[in-house]
């Protein structure tokens, strides 16, 4: 429903809109029950229209700007016309085989890509990328190898796909799943911008705080970069069953490393800690994809912050208040 007239001490005038199974406005109905806009779309959006009317909200329910002719989806804007994004996908690393400014995975007659960003991503029990889902959310699942290519469907491009509702049904969190150590570094792999090797943390505390760790040392004139997880705490306080989440401690680190690479192992040591993790802070909580991680992610991280007197306002409402803050770095030379 929408309020054509909403201006202070008028009649409001309000109009009715009939969806698809994409959310696509189909038709607009008057509140007398007069049909104002008829809509039909290509796959991709671009209208052809039989009857029009002021309605601005139409492919995927999302409001169309009249200065550019793109769909606002909050996140970014989308151009109808050619199927494409107008910037790059903030998760395009992920999905290197699709173009950075694909939408809904190129399949728009079986996708809905809310904001462009999210899919679930399913893992067979080695730790090998599987496909993704036509889910809105972030979500790490498991599954049998087996399992997976008797639902998947296969896509032009190579890649294959899954219906959420089946997907869930036959997986598990990683979280839930068992893993071997093995198997689950590979999983975080997948997300790994760094190019640094990932390591299981040793020795790992029952208390320990969930985040990664940045490790830089020199040994007989060579330097060794990686880095350690702590899959205990990652999984138990449920970053391990969210890609948003992963990938924003991944940039994160990769600022860590891209500090340490620009200065040198020499330069970057003398520069307090502090400093370090205020730089990498504010690329990770600036990323577009910060904001789409679980409130209490964020306020994880904020609380980090804090630690470093690094303040930003948190993207969330109401702001939810948590006792302790993981130990995202502790850079070691």
């Amino acid at each position: 429903m929408n309020n054509l007239n909403n201006i202070a001490g008028s009649t409001p005038n309000y109009e009715f809109h009939l969806k698809d199974h994409l959310g696509n406005t189909r038709i607009a109905v008057n509140q007398t029950g007069e049909v104002t806009q008829k809509n039909n779309y290509y796959p991709f959006g671009m209208r052809f229209r039989i009857k029009n009317s002021d309605n601005k909200y139409l492919y995927n329910g999302k409001e169309l700007q009249e200065e550019t002719d793109w769909l606002d989806y909050g996140a970014r804007f989308y151009m109808a016309d050619i199927g494409r994004w107008g910037a790059i996908d903030p998760l395009a690393e992920s999905y290197s085989s699709q173009s950075t400014y694909h939408f809904s995975g190129n399949n728009p007659m079986r996708f809905i890509d809310f904001n462009g960003m999210n899919f679930d991503d399913y893992f067979s029990y080695t730790g090998n990328f599987l496909g993704s889902d036509n889910a809105s959310t972030d979500n790490i699942r498991i599954m049998n190898t087996d399992t997976w290519s008797n639902f998947a469907k296969s896509n032009y491009d190579g890649t294959e796909t899954i219906e959420h509702g089946i997907g869930n049904k036959i997986s598990k969190k990683l979280s839930e799943s068992g893993l071997s150590e093995a198997a689950e570094l590979s999983v975080y792999d997948h997300y790994n911008i760094t190019g640094l090797e990932l390591r299981a943390l040793l020795n790992e505390s029952p208390n320990q705080d969930a985040g990664m760790i940045f490790n830089a040392m020199r040994k007989n004139g060579l330097e060794s970069k990686y880095i350690n997880l702590p899959l205990n705490a990652l999984r138990r306080q449920g970053m391990s069953d969210h890609a948003n989440e992963i990938q924003s401690m991944f940039i994160h680190e990769n600022k860590h490393l891209s500090d340490l690479t620009r200065l040198g192992i020499d330069a970057y040591s003398q520069i307090p800690k502090p400093d370090r993790e205020r730089s990498a802070l504010k690329t990770q909580m600036d990323h577009a994809i910060f904001n789409d991680t679980r409130p209490v992610f964020q306020q994880w991280t904020t609380n980090y912050a804090h630690k470093w007197d690094y303040y930003r306002p948190l993207p969330i409402t109401p702001i939810m208040f948590f006792p302790s803050a993981p130990v995202f770095n502790n850079f070691n030379l």
